[in-house]
């Protein structure tokens, strides 16, 4: 019997269900009960719950962008002994040799075993030849770039003396 009258007022209680058609703000909800559609209703921007944010990965720190070198930048691109074409391909690369000549970059090619590449202590950089170091007025090295590759010597170029 009791079994019977649960049975009974179970039946007879609605099924409500409520979709979110595009869960974002403002929302655009629509009210099912018993399976069929019973109301759209539109609610603001803000006067809602706000959902909770999607987990995903946390953005590491970004690194500081270097401050533009007010000074001259010098940049020595050093290549092996006995270079190959596409070692001494950024000499002749047209974007750079346009961004390079200008009073505001100093730029020399050396080969791995010059006599200045000695005086100027660059030896463990000479040994990853080909390579480039960019270097301030007082011959700090700023940054090294390892590689034949002319946009990449560009973009190092771009981060200390910005586009021109």
């Amino acid at each position: 019997m009791l079994t019977a009258f649960l049975l009974a007022v179970l039946v007879q209680v609605p099924h409500i269900q409520v979709i979110d058609l595009d869960g974002g703000e403002p929302r655009h909800l629509v009210v099912v009960i018993d399976g069929e559609p019973y109301k759209v209703v539109s609610i603001p921007a803000g006067s809602g719950p706000v959902p909770p944010p999607i987990p995903g990965p946390t953005p590491g720190p970004v690194p500081p962008t270097p401050a533009p070198l007010e000074g001259a930048l010098w940049v020595t691109y050093i290549v092996p002994d006995a270079p190959s074409v596409a070692d001494v391909g950024p000499t002749t690369h047209a974007p750079l040799r346009g961004r390079i000549d200008n009073k505001t970059i100093n730029w020399r090619m050396q080969h791995a075993s010059d006599a200045e590449v000695g005086r100027r202590r660059f030896e463990e950089h000479a040994k990853s030849a080909p390579v480039t170091l960019f270097q301030d007025g007082t011959g700090k090295i700023l940054k090294t770039v390892k590689g034949n590759d002319p946009q990449a010597i560009l973009d190092t170029i771009t981060t200390f003396k910005g586009a021109r």
